[in-house]
């Protein structure tokens, strides 16, 4: 039986959902990959029920289920962090929108009622809900609709399990009003977003003044729900786009919004700017028009309208959720030279509070050091799992069993479903204690040279050349394992590198050296100490999140420390200690960005917390 560690408390690394990033998606007459969407036609509340569909790009439409959701004020849906389980909003409840039948399951409390700057407030018009990447919480956008004077909208927090709004989180109020600074005419907020391709997760929202006339763009302050203004929704020409309906972000941080129905050109029949699907700039609010929304699906015989809740991705950019997984990989080192891989699954678990668990067996003597992941060139298919090999692979007592023979600085791949090992060759070089993947398509390591006959260039008369140490960053072939020394270091542990990352960008290299972080200038070949102590531990691990933030493993007695790292400013962004690990010594981590839809797991708002981990038996 596989062992396994369930967290009592869930991760915050906050898996930006498929709904929230972009693959809520409608079909539209552009040259883009194949798509596939999920959409609710709310009908504008004319009585009929609202509809789940998906969309495809050719303009087909199919029913989920029946098609029929059960509900008739639905105006806003978001999936969870991981990417199937769809929330819904109808009027005054919180659900999930089954995705084989269609129906809305509802929570079993409303809202609610709550108190702030306006009085009693009861939610129960929810035009915008969304996952905020940075913390995970679940806000909602409620409209007050028909004011006289107009009244500017409500955002709330809410629990995704009960329903509930979320008590006294604004500073003892339960809600804050939406204002953008210096324009109190933009007092409808039709949705709200959260950027995933930034260190916290900005927020941003689309409001107007009432009956979707003259959208804008505006970030939001999620605290006290005050909004700083982009501009006005306008294309290239200067033509103002009205009753954008929906914001959504593709993992990348691009922007998408789509058009509804109303606006200032309501009455027309086909207004230029109806049932558009628009990228839009984040700096600027210019709109560039992707293509017209295809004609709506009908149910029952009644032709469905207003997709409230539209938002597009690319499949061929982004793996379809289900084919991959999305999870983290560590090496932990038992005694002196054992490995065992394990995984964190971040969504296992009851009530999806994640999962630590092992891959393949423990291997006696193999002593693999560094980690990284090569992405795949066909979409959906997971990428390849390398590892190198330390100067104590193979290095068993008499009569131990091994299941793969260790040697001193070797490349691996590794079946990431087995978790068998499969030796490619040597490096040449000694103790290869990191390794990393560049989006320039290189696999670099750094090779530390512990073993002392191996550890300088030889001369013609076979002595060492101590001027040339066989130390430094190399550059390895994946097929063969044969590498390249393209940056020599200036002796042995001159620093002592244990742990590489590339930049998102493929232009730096980040090496940890005990508490140091090193970098490598790809371009110019300077390698300088950028931060002189990250942590007040060592550092062994290290990646690159696609958020910019670094990811450092700290080992620690019966502990696992994670920390998210900015290397610009050498600050600590966010922690997690997991405790009552055994597995406590981690050589190196993996975050396989493409797989996990180019999302991030430490924010630069993510809380600090320590999660306990209790021992148990998984069912094979």
């Amino acid at each position: 039986m596989t062992k396994q560690y369930l967290l009592k408390r869930p991760f915050r690394h906050l898996l930006k959902g498929l709904m929230a990033t972009g693959l809520l998606m409608a079909s539209f007459q552009v040259a883009k990959a194949d798509s596939i969407c999920f959409a609710v036609a709310d009908n504008d509340r004319d009585g009929d029920e609202d509809v789940l569909v998906m969309m495809y790009k050719d303009g087909g439409t199919v029913e989920i289920g029946g098609g029929l959701t059960g509900t008739l004020y639905m105006e806003a849906i978001t999936f969870y962090l991981d990417g199937k389980t769809l929330y819904a909003a109808d009027g005054d409840t919180l659900g999930i929108l089954n995705l084989e039948t269609g129906k809305f399951e509802p929570r079993p409390n409303k809202f609610g009622t709550g108190n702030g700057e306006d009085g009693p407030i009861e939610f129960s018009d929810i035009d915008g809900l969304t996952f905020d990447v940075a913390t995970g919480i679940l806000y909602g956008i409620h409209r007050r609709e028909h004011t006289a004077p107009p009244q500017h909208d409500i955002l709330f927090q809410i629990d995704p399990v009960t329903g509930k709004f979320k008590p006294g989180v604004f500073g003892g109020d339960d809600y804050v009003v939406v204002r953008i600074d210096g324009h109190p005419q933009y007092h409808d907020v039709d949705d709200i977003a959260s950027d995933p391709s930034t260190k916290g997760g900005e927020m941003y929202i689309v409001a107007n003044t009432g009956d979707g006339v003259e959208s804008v763009l505006a970030t939001l302050d999620k605290t006290t729900g005050v909004a700083t203004l982009v501009d006005v929704i306008q294309t290239n020409g200067g033509q103002s786009i009205d009753d954008i309906e929906s914001l959504s972000f593709e993992p990348n941080g691009e922007l998408h919004g789509s058009t509804g129905n109303g606006g200032a050109n309501k009455g027309d029949a086909n207004p230029p700017t109806k049932n558009q699907l628009y990228q839009i700039n984040k700096e600027t609010a210019i709109a560039a028009p992707l293509g017209r929304l295809m004609p709506p699906a009908t149910v029952n015989g009644k032709v469905q309208h207003d997709f409230e809740a539209v938002s597009c991705v690319d499949e061929s950019f982004i793996p379809p959720l289900g084919v991959l997984e999305c999870v983290m990989y560590a090496l932990h080192d038992e005694g002196k030279n054992d490995t065992q891989i394990i995984k964190i699954d971040p969504f296992a678990g009851v009530g999806q509070v994640g999962v630590v668990s092992t891959v393949g067996p423990m291997y006696k003597g193999l002593d693999l050091e560094g980690m990284a992941i090569i992405p795949s060139d066909e979409p959906g298919k997971p990428g390849k799992l390398y590892a190198t090999s330390g100067y104590h692979a193979g290095k068993v007592k008499n009569g131990v069993v091994v299941e793969v023979t260790g040697k001193d600085g070797h490349l691996y791949w590794i079946d990431r479903q087995a978790g068998l090992v499969i030796p490619i060759g040597s490096t040449g070089y000694s103790e290869v204690s990191g390794l990393t993947y560049c989006p320039d398509g290189n696999l670099y390591g750094w090779a530390r040279g512990v073993n002392r006959r191996n550890r300088y260039e030889k001369k013609a008369n076979g002595r060492d050349d101590r001027s040339k140490p066989k130390i430094g960053l190399i550059k390895i072939d994946p097929v063969t394992g044969a590498s390249e020394l393209i940056f020599r270091a200036e002796g042995y542990k001159k620093p002592d590198i244990e742990g590489l990352a590339c930049s998102n960008d493929a232009t730096k290299i980040y090496g940890s050296a005990d508490r140091e972080l090193w970098v490598y200038d790809l371009a110019t070949g300077e390698f300088s100490l950028q931060c002189p102590e990250m942590v007040k531990a060592e550092v062994e691990a290290l990646e690159m999140q696609p958020n910019g933030l670094l990811m450092l493993g700290t080992d620690g007695k019966k502990e696992l420390g994670m920390v998210a790292y900015d290397p610009d400013t050498c600050q600590v962004v966010a922690t997690r200690s997991f405790m009552n690990l055994i597995y406590d010594d981690i050589e190196s981590i993996e975050w396989p960005a493409l797989e996990c839809q180019y999302r991030s797991w430490l924010y630069e708002t993510s809380f600090d917390g320590e999660i306990e981990l209790i021992e148990y038996e998984a069912v094979p």
